[in-house]
Formats: structure tokens, sequence, C-alpha cells
């Protein structure tokens, strides 16, 4: 009797059929990219309003910014992240009362940070990656206030 088994070529032939049938997606590359992406929580804070949410932070150096609220002005906040350095980066901030902001964010490690900047209506500040105590911090300082 032998102890080895002979070789199963449908374990050849279904790796083939799995690799056609995903080079065969339109949006294979995305789906890498999502598959190798961050989701820290993230914490807004738009004119005193918290809004909590997710960044999610891409392979490629972008990402987006999803935050909602229970009530109040803003409800929802939407915005495009870009890297402009290694450490240091853009999100482009859009909410659904028209408010808008283009925040300047630093990360502190591959998935903590945060960002500062200001729409028409007052202050915007984000967090991503921290819990609320350390958090807290970077929303009631001011730019100038925190260092990394």
């Amino acid at each position: 009797m032998n102890p080895h088994k002979p070789f199963d070529g449908r374990v050849l032939v279904g790796a083939a059929g799995l690799l056609l049938g995903l080079g065969g997606c339109a949006d294979l590359s995305n789906m890498l990219v999502q598959l190798g992406s961050s989701r820290p929580t993230a914490i807004l804070q738009v004119q005193g309003q918290r809004l909590d949410g997710k960044l999610i932070l891409s392979p490629d150096r972008t990402g987006t910014l999803e935050a909602t609220a229970n009530h109040g002005e803003p409800s929802s906040c939407l915005g495009a992240l870009r890297f402009t350095s290694s450490t240091q980066g853009e999100v482009d901030l859009r909410c659904n009362d028209g408010t808008a902001a283009a925040l300047k964010f630093s990360m502190l490690t591959a998935i903590k940070g945060y960002a500062y900047g200001a729409s028409h209506k007052g202050p915007v500040a984000l967090t991503f990656g921290m819990m609320d105590d350390e958090a807290r911090a970077y929303l009631q300082s001011s730019p100038a206030a925190v260092t990394p």
C-alpha cells in the first residue's frame, strides 16, 4: 500500500478556474485594495457637533471618511483623503448641511492620527484610531497646542 496519495488534477483545475474567475472581475484591483485597507474608528467634530464613523486607509495612500450623528446638524459627513507626505495629508470634507472644509492631518502611527481645519461655519477637528479619552485632547485643542 502506497502511503503517498497521487496528485489530484482537480485541485489545479479548481485553482485555475478561481484565478480566471477573479481575473474577469472589472473591479479586481479595487477588491485587492479593500482587502489591504485599515479601518480605524473616527470622531469628527464640526461646529461642536460630534459625528462618529470610520476612516478607510488604503494601501495606495488614499482613503475615505464616513461619519454620522444621531441628531443635530450636520448629521452626516463624507471625506476623501490623500497623503501629501509620509505622515501628513489632506481630507476634503463635505457634510449634508453644506459645511465644507479642507482638513490637514498628521499620522501618529500607521492607523492613528488627527486633523484640523475650518469651514465657513467654524472649526473642524478629526481624530481616528483613538479611544475617546485620547481623542478628547485633540478635539479640544487648537492645532498649535497639539504636537505629535
